[in-house]
C-alpha cells in the first residue's frame, strides 16, 4: 500500500504526516498497512476520488510507466521533479479518462501533434501504446474463499487457481491451455454473508455475482466457450442433501 508514494508523491507527503501525528497524539506505533489504508484514504480525499476510482488510477499509471519503461529504455527516478511532473500529467489523464470527459476538439493542435510525431517518434509511439485500453487480468493464488467484489470490477478477467504452478497461469494467459477447473467451494458475496455462514451446513452462502450476471457458487467454471456443462458439473452442481 505504501508503494503510493511512487504516484501521488505531494499529496502523499501530507498523508504521511497526518498518519504520524495519529501515531504521537494517541501513542500507537501503527502497523504499516493499516497506516497504507489511513494514508489512502486521505489521498482520496485530497483528489475528491471515490476508492474504485482511486485504485483504477493508480494502476493505470503504473501500467503506463511500465509501457513508458519499456519502449524507452527509461527507468525513473522516484524522487526527482521530472518524475512527479511526468505522474501529475498521468494523474490528471487518467481522472479525465475514467471520469468521460475528452478535451474539446477545438483544443487538439493537429500542427504540434504532427510536428512531435515526425520529430519525436519514439516518444510518439510509447504515447500512442498508452493511451489504449489496456485489459487487466488478475491471477488469484486461492486457498479457500475470498470476497470478489473487491476485485471483480477492477478486472477484465479473473484467473484462479488452487495450489497450481504459475506455469499453469501463464499457459492459460497465452492461450496455450484452456480453462477447466471448477469452484471447488462457494465465493461469498460479501463479508455479511461470511458472517451468517454455519460451520455444520453445506453451501448454505449466498455467493457473489459479477457484471456478467454469473454466481460464482460451488462447481462453476468458465472456458473459451463459455460456463461449463460437463460430466462433472452434471455430477457435482446438484441440490445439496438434507435430512
Amino acid at each position: 500500500m505504501w508503494e503510493t508514494r511512487r504516484f501521488y508523491p505531494q499529496e502523499f507527503a501530507l498523508a504521511e504526516k497526518a498518519v504520524m501525528m495519529i501515531d504521537a497524539q494517541f501513542d500507537v506505533d501503527m502497523p504499516e498497512d493499516e497506516a497504507g489504508f489511513i494514508a489512502m484514504h486521505l489521498i482520496d480525499a485530497q483528489l475528491d476520488l471515490k476508492q474504485p476510482m482511486a485504485d483504477k488510477i493508480l494502476r493505470l499509471i503504473e501500467e503506463i510507466s511500465n509501457i513508458v519503461r519499456r519502449t524507452c529504455g527509461i527507468e525513473f527516478d522516484k524522487d526527482s521533479l521530472p518524475y512527479y511532473r511526468f505522474v501529475t500529467h498521468l494523474k490528471f489523464f487518467a481522472q479525465r479518462m475514467f471520469s468521460g470527459v475528452n478535451p474539446p476538439q477545438d483544443d487538439v493542435d493537429e500542427e504540434m501533434e504532427a510536428m512531435v510525431q515526425k520529430k519525436y517518434q519514439r516518444a510518439h509511439e510509447c504515447a500512442a501504446r498508452s493511451g489504449k485500453k489496456m485489459p487487466v487480468i488478475t491471477m488469484v493464488h486461492a486457498l479457500k474463499p475470498m470476497i470478489f467484489s473487491e476485485v471483480e470490477p477492477l478486472s477484465d478477467a479473473i484467473v484462479v487457481g488452487y495450489g497450481v504452478s504459475d506455469a499453469a497461469y501463464f499457459d492459460i494467459l497465452t492461450g496455450k491451455s484452456e480453462p477447466q477447473g471448477l469452484l471447488p467451494m462457494q465465493q461469498p458475496k460479501d463479508m455479511v454473508t461470511v458472517e451468517k455462514q454455519l460451520e455444520d451446513v453445506p453451501r448454505d452462502m449466498e455467493c457473489y455475482t459479477d457484471s456478467e450476471g454469473h454466481s460464482y457458487d460451488f462447481a462453476y467454471g468458465l472456458n473459451w466457450k463459455g460456463v461449463i456443462k460437463d460430466a462433472r458439473t452434471a455430477k457435482y452442481a446438484v441440490p445439496v442433501l438434507k435430512r
